[in-house]
């Protein structure tokens, strides 16, 4: 998959998963190309995982993480927004707990495509 994300220019993977929350910096072939999100050369990958499940919290959030995780989260649960226009994508991350924002970030996109 990750040629075919290269090839085409994939902005974000965005998937769900059932304990944990983690945005990534661009990545290809295993490492971050940059640490911005201004117009990434390669595809942002964020997990929002944090909607909760019977399981409870992520089992591995004291595991080590790969140095192009920009953000983890596996203890409590939370919502994100996301806003997209022609030149942007913003992303906010909230904590259930208390409303508050926990993460952010805006992915500025090319306008060569």
């Amino acid at each position: 998959m990750e040629d075919l994300f290269l090839e085409h220019r994939v902005n974000m993977y965005l998937c769900g998963h059932l304990h944990s929350y983690e945005l990534h910096w661009p990545i290809a072939k295993g490492k971050a190309t940059q640490k911005s999100f201004d117009q990434p050369p390669s595809p942002v990958y964020l997990v929002q995982g944090a909607g909760g499940n019977i399981e409870s919290y992520s089992s591995y959030a004291d595991a080590p993480k790969p140095s192009y995780t920009r953000y983890f989260e596996g203890s409590y649960w939370g919502v994100g927004l996301m806003t997209v226009n022609r030149t942007a994508i913003r992303w906010e991350m909230y904590s259930a707990q208390n409303s508050s924002i926990t993460d952010s970030m805006v992915l500025t996109l090319s306008t060569d495509l």
